[in-house]
């Protein structure tokens, strides 16, 4: 009889990723780090404007400004790249010449109506600036319109950069997007810190627009070559992009442009200092939802448009699912966390210079509701890209549209009542409406994805999440007074400690309840942990 014993039983291995998956996730992992500076950047100057100019007069002017051609881009950027990307990856399979030549139609047709649109923003600057701000006094609104009409040649640059970015994309080049974007956020910084006063700022946004357009000019030069003007609107592949921007950019001119400019409407007749409060308390939530789903959502949409160009339905299944689940598991415990802590955390952020105790009670009031709607924002950023992959720009336009309709209705009838936390509670019901809509149309149009399948992994999270939030309400009940009333350090330690709390909270429940990708985690963790033996 040997006395040999078995040796202990291997340890099973981690699931290997497909190559999709791996190249999706090392594009994320890239494009995420540098998206964390756009984000910390733009954020940084919100700071500074609190900083500088608090939740007065010329903070008001300068971000009611600011959104007119940012607002103009985003629905640009939003139009673009559904429309031109998926059909421009289309074109280019079939023949590399036919893509080019759909490169210089668009750009042609993009730069002639971009150019009008500038100079008829400039022209029009008075007219545009009371409908975004009626409620601004004389004073205030000249000197508005006059930031208007420095800003305003960013529109045609940013609006160019929007097709530059989805061809990059298009070949599967994320970073210099994201670098030209960093240097839109420079602008307004560096003329903040080196001039001083907001028209050097507004004028910091102009040419921070030209360095975004030309680092982004310069990545595509060689595969170019030869490009020339052309405005051949019969080319089949125009036509698409046509079919497909159209009603996108009608829905989109809705909900991102106008959008805005009503929020900023009903917040002017909140008092001085509504707009800017509006502005700081939007911008906390955004930069916590569009750095990892903006991202994801961006490197999603070229490999989702090749499963359904390829019509591999259980790829487009297996993947929405996987992103929805990573996403809900990450972003929910922050949304609680906000939501109980948004207080010391706009006081930690802002609270400096002009930016007084009375400013941080008003940006934090609706910061509670956008905290509410901080999962509807993520989780909207990555589905909706599922629909551009099939050349589906329809439903997202009748849901933009719808969604906008039920914004508007909501903001009339909860801000008479509860000022700016009503304008944040409609954007967080209207939005949340919105994602639970798209995701039962995607299941309609593509039966492989079962959102029925998600409801068990939904409840322990809504579970983990509760238990969270308990836990936060009593620490709170219990420190935050003392924290708040000391120094800086201090404050930074009690937030610190309810994160640990909270987070760890939320963590250990999921684990507890058998959330898998909890489970990965720790196995995947414990490999790395010194004396584990190597995995063969």
């Amino acid at each position: 009889m040997s006395d040999e014993r078995p040796g202990p039983a291997p340890q099973p291995r981690a699931p290997a990723l497909s190559p999709t998956t791996r190249s999706i996730l090392q594009a994320t992992t890239v494009v995420t780090a540098i998206a964390l500076l756009v984000k910390g950047l733009g954020f940084l100057e919100k700071v500074l404007l609190g900083y500088f100019f608090g939740t007065g007069m010329e903070a008001d002017a300068y971000l009611v400004a600011y959104s007119l051609p940012f607002s103009a881009y985003i629905v640009l950027r939003e139009v673009v790249k559904p429309a031109f990307l998926p059909t421009f990856l289309r074109t280019r399979q079939a023949s590399e010449r036919d893509g080019l030549r759909l490169l210089a139609v668009s750009g042609t047709v993009l730069l002639l109506l971009l150019a009008v649109a500038t100079a008829a923003g400039m022209a029009l600057a008075g007219p545009l600036v009371g409908l975004a701000a009626p409620g601004f006094g004389p004073e205030q609104r000249s000197l508005t319109i006059r930031l208007a009409r420095i800003v305003m040649p960013a529109l045609l640059l940013l609006g160019l950069s929007t097709l530059t970015t989805a061809a990059l994309h298009a070949r599967k080049q994320f970073v210099l997007p994201a670098l030209g974007e960093a240097s839109f956020r420079l602008g307004p910084i560096a003329f903040l810190l080196l001039v001083g006063g907001v028209p050097a700022a507004a004028a910091g946004m102009a040419l921070g627009a030209l360095g975004k357009l030309a680092i982004e000019a310069l990545g595509l030069r060689r595969h170019v070559a030869g490009l020339r003007p052309s405005l051949d609107l019969a080319f089949e592949p125009v036509r698409t992009v046509g079919r497909l921007a159209a009603p996108l950019l009608a829905a989109l001119f809705l909900s991102l442009f106008v959008g805005p400019l009503v929020e900023n409407a009903f917040a002017s007749r909140q008092g001085v200092g509504g707009v800017a409060a509006l502005a700081y308390s939007r911008k906390i939530a955004e930069t916590l939802t569009t750095i990892l789903p903006y991202t994801l959502g961006l490197v999603l949409l070229p490999f989702s448009a090749e499963m359904a160009a390829r019509k591999d339905a259980a790829g487009l299944s297996a993947t929405l699912s996987g992103a929805l689940r990573a996403l809900i598991l990450l972003f929910l415990p922050v949304a609680i966390g906000l939501m109980v802590l948004r207080e010391p955390f706009v006081r930690l952020l802002l609270e400096r210079g002009a930016f007084t105790a009375a400013s941080t009670a008003l940006t934090a009031g609706p910061l509670l509701f956008y905290g509410l709607a901080l999962l509807p924002f993520v989780l909207e950023v990555v589905v909706i890209q599922f629909f551009f992959a099939r050349q589906d720009t329809l439903t997202p336009v009748l849901a933009d549209a719808t969604t906008f309709a039920l914004n508007v209705a909501l903001i009339a009838v909860l801000s008479p009542g509860m000022g700016l936390a009503g304008i944040a509670l409609a954007a967080a019901l209207a939005k949340g409406v919105k994602v639970l809509s798209l995701l039962l149309l995607f299941q309609r149009r593509v039966p492989a994805f079962r959102l029925q399948a998600l409801a068990p992994f939904a409840v322990k999270m809504a579970v983990a999440g509760l238990a969270a939030a308990a836990v936060l309400l009593g620490f709170a009940a219990l420190a935050q007074e003392q924290a708040t009333a000391g120094g800086l350090l201090l404050l930074v330690a009690y937030l610190v400690a309810a994160a640990a709390l909270g987070g760890g909270t939320f963590f250990l429940i999921a684990w507890a309840l058998g959330v898998g990708e909890t489970r990965d985690i720790i196995r995947r963790a414990g490999a790395l942990l010194p004396g584990r033996p190597p995995r063969s």
